[in-house]
């Protein structure tokens, strides 16, 4: 550990600037920005304020997506609508030549594909 702690201070000394007191004001400004952090928190914020279409859980500090949970049938307009999508199947009285086929049986032949091994072997 000390080792590491050496190797972190050399290396932030070998980071020099051309501007004067840049490492106590860097010490400064992150001092005030953990300041107001840890006040904004004991008032019952979030440690940092939320951007739009985030709220603040007070219970961890942190600000979460206000996303409504859409289970089921919900009427609100957040809500992306449900769309009903059957795959691979027929709906009933709908034997009308003009349906699409199920998923996976060929719209020329009328049958599925043949497996990879019942497959002829590929030619020369």
């Amino acid at each position: 550990m000390p080792r590491a702690a050496l190797v972190s201070t050399l290396l932030v000394l070998a980071c020099r600037s051309s501007a004067p007191y840049m490492v106590p004001a860097a010490v400064f400004n992150t001092a005030v920005a953990v300041g107001f952090s840890v006040a904004d928190r004991a008032a019952g914020g979030c440690y940092s304020p939320c951007n739009p279409g985030y709220v603040c859980n007070p219970l961890t500090g942190f600000c979460e997506q206000d996303a409504p949970v859409c289970v089921g049938e919900s009427n609100d307009p957040r809500c992306p609508p449900r769309i009903d999508v059957p795959i691979g199947t027929q709906q009933r009285g709908a034997g009308s030549a003009s349906s699409p086929a199920p998923v996976g049986v060929s719209p020329a032949t009328g049958r599925a594909p043949p497996l990879p091994a019942e497959r002829p072997p590929p030619g020369p």
